[in-house]
């Protein structure tokens, strides 16, 4: 599972799906750098099952938005 960076990557289930993990575990980190994949990475564990559905989804080339809404 890799861990796009929210706003490079420009897609709005990835950011829809994500931004709260974003907000509660990697806040400090600038939303346009690669630091964001770091701490998503270190923070896999703990990420929604939502953020993870659409980051899996992104992955495979599928749309993050619906995937998001199934894993709820």
């Amino acid at each position: 599972m890799t861990t796009p960076v929210l706003a490079q990557r420009d897609d709005p289930g990835l950011q829809m799906n994500c931004a709260s993990d974003y907000f509660r575990l990697c806040a400090g980190a600038d939303p346009d750098s690669p630091e964001v994949e770091r701490c998503f990475a270190r923070n896999r564990v703990r990420l929604s099952a939502q953020c993870r559905a659409a980051i899996s989804a992104y992955d495979r080339g599928e749309s993050t938005t619906q995937a998001g809404r199934r894993a709820q």
